[in-house]
């Protein structure tokens, strides 16, 4: 029988006479508080092995198991179970289920909110299983371990001996598959392939009774449903099955980068946006910025650059009065470079997939404190003495080729996104990811004004950053074809960022000057512009119904079938009404 902890009542009680102390005794709070915390113990010193379980008592140990890649606060859960295998999974859930903890779960810590550790909760870690996936060449597809990134995955395709093998992954190398599902999923090649959820075939699945099923359309359809765009806190994932893609062309890829002037960038957004709404060429993917600098759009082409030229010119997004002249044009195709006089942008053409986001992933890693050093690090470590003198360069196929090797790897610091080598950011917008179709031009001249602002915050990235391509195959599926609603957007977008630079004054400050979009956004001329949130970047501000939209009420129903005591409860997670833990705080509730 699960009942609620309380503090003592008042400062009062503290000083009571030491014989009604000692009458209340073992029912006190602080007892039963005790007297869990022995029964968790207990349990998991009897079903796990010691170095399994990472207490806080453990303290540097506890202090990492901790940490958090896209949050800087400080957590503290009652337990961190590192599991290796379904078995560590079932017997943490049973084990703290049965003493009344509520369970967390833990996989590449991305979550901007921080709700992969919860304060008070057992927290299961699912960050070591995981092994190179291996590509089936005859059915298309692969089985991923949940503790696996989105590099693991890449690293899996690589590897493949299928010409133009392909799996969606997203713009960080270190968040984790599990949730990377769970909240839709989205990335480059979305164009062409839909979300992650859609991808998936087939979930190995730890209910709250602690028994493992499968979860696919025929067996637990409701459960696979659910699972695939609807944010978790049904069970726990042990396994994936994904299908594998073949490129339309499997021996050409190709990345642009496009800078505009900063006095046509109402014109640039309309234009990519009406590229998008069009479906000019699902081929076409990638993300871009708009600064006061103007746009920098970073595009993902499944083709030549010949033909990625081509579909560029006819979306009107080389017109030359939009793109800035300061810099000249480049063309690398595989690794030799060229002048390239028609337009000054840089194109990079690979003869492979995975070579093309590898590109991708070195340009983001390039501008962070410690640069690529990393690289020659990893290359020592590994023992690959061969060329670990080499000095590191996005152009270069020994870099590219460091970093499929650390993607390989799900111990680099590439796969470990609270490593000091990542990007550590918080977004302090409070609505997360926004998802759109279309916006009107008014909303754009806004956006541009709010940009190019001289009040901006420092160490507070409030560009606007048009995270992810969401028109093509996402919007093949209807709304209720799994638990992703917003099927109709064309694009993600995102604002206001920190990372570790950022004081507390500059904090609020950034939280104040981001309201400048929010509240144009959802009290302001563009209310009703905005479809949606996107999961994955969770805000703190809007209920569930953003997120899940017409899909929210069967979501709930499905909550109440497989988690009806609420084991997997936490905020912003679809939940049943609410069910007391013995563990749990009088304020935590």
């Amino acid at each position: 029988m699960h009942i609620m902890l309380t503090r003592l009542g008042s400062l009062c009680a503290f000083f009571l006479l030491l014989s009604l102390i000692c009458v209340v005794g073992a029912n006190s709070p602080a007892a039963a508080g005790i007297e869990v915390m022995d029964e968790l113990k207990e349990c998991i010193g009897n079903h796990l092995d010691e170095e399994t379980a990472v207490w806080p008592s453990d303290g540097s140990a506890y202090s990492s198991a901790t940490k958090l890649a896209y949050n800087f606060k400080d957590t503290n859960p009652a337990l961190v179970v590192m599991a290796k295998s379904s078995k560590d999974v079932s017997e943490a859930l049973l084990c703290a289920s049965q003493a009344g903890y509520q369970v967390s779960v833990a996989g590449g810590r991305h979550s901007f909110q921080g709700s992969g550790v919860m304060d008070g909760y057992v927290v299961i870690d699912t960050s070591l299983m995981c092994e190179l996936p291996v590509v089936d060449e005859a059915t298309m597809t692969m089985r991923v371990g949940s503790g696996c990134t989105n590099a693991i995955m890449l690293a899996g395709v690589s590897n493949s001996k299928v010409p133009g093998a392909l799996t969606l992954t997203g713009s960080c190398p270190s968040v984790g598959v599990t949730g990377y599902v769970l909240g839709g999923g989205m990335g480059d090649i979305s164009p062409f392939v839909g979300l992650k959820a859609d991808n998936v075939l087939s979930m190995q699945i730890v209910l709250p009774n602690g028994t493992e099923v499968t979860a696919n359309a025929t067996h637990n359809s409701d459960l696979f449903w659910a699972s695939r765009g609807g944010g978790g806190g049904l069970g726990i994932i042990t396994e994936l099955e994904m299908k594998v893609h073949e490129a339309p062309d499997p021996d050409h890829f190709t990345h642009f980068e496009v800078r505009y002037k900063p006095s046509h960038s109402v014109e640039v957004g309309v234009s990519l946006q009406t590229f998008l709404m069009d479906n000019q060429d699902r081929r076409m993917g990638g993300s871009a910025t708009l600064s006061e600098k103007g746009w920098e759009a970073r595009l993902v082409f499944l083709g030549t650059w010949q033909e990625g030229v081509a579909v560029l010119e006819k979306g009107g997004l080389l017109d030359p009065a939009y793109l800035r002249s300061d810099t000249a044009g480049e063309l690398w195709v595989n690794f030799v470079k060229s002048d390239y006089e028609k337009y000054p942008v840089a194109v990079h053409e690979f003869r492979k997939y995975a070579e093309v986001e590898a590109y991708v992933y070195c340009k983001q890693y390039s501008w962070l404190p410690g640069g690529l050093g990393e690289l020659q690090q990893f290359c020592y470590r590994s023992r690959n003495q061969g060329g670990c003198n080499s000095t590191p360069s996005c152009d270069t196929k020994w870099t590219l080729d460091m970093f499929l090797a650390m993607a390989a790897s799900r111990d680099s610091n590439l796969n470990v996104g609270t490593s000091e080598w990542s990007h550590h950011q918080e977004m302090v917008s409070g609505v997360g990811g926004l998802l759109a179709r279309e916006l009107s031009q008014d909303t754009w001249q806004y956006i541009v004004d709010v940009v190019s602002s001289s009040q901006k915050p420092k160490h507070c990235n409030s560009d606007f950053q048009l995270n992810h391509f969401a028109n093509g195959a996402v919007g093949d599926l209807h709304f209720d074809e799994t638990a992703f609603p917003w099927r109709n957007a064309t694009m993600l977008f995102s604002y206001s960022l920190i990372d570790e630079r950022t004081s507390a004054k500059e904090k609020q400050a950034c939280i104040e000057f981001s309201k400048k979009y929010t509240s144009y956004f959802f009290d302001g001329p563009a209310k009703g512009e905005i479809l949606g949130g996107y999961y994955n970047y969770l805000g703190s501000e809007n209920d569930l119904s953003f997120y899940f939209g017409p899909n929210l009420r069967r979501l709930q129903d499905i909550k109440s079938s497989y988690d009806p005591l609420n084991i997997f409860g936490k905020p912003l997670t679809v939940e049943v009404p609410p069910v007391s833990f013995r563990h749990q705080r009088q304020d935590s509730g």
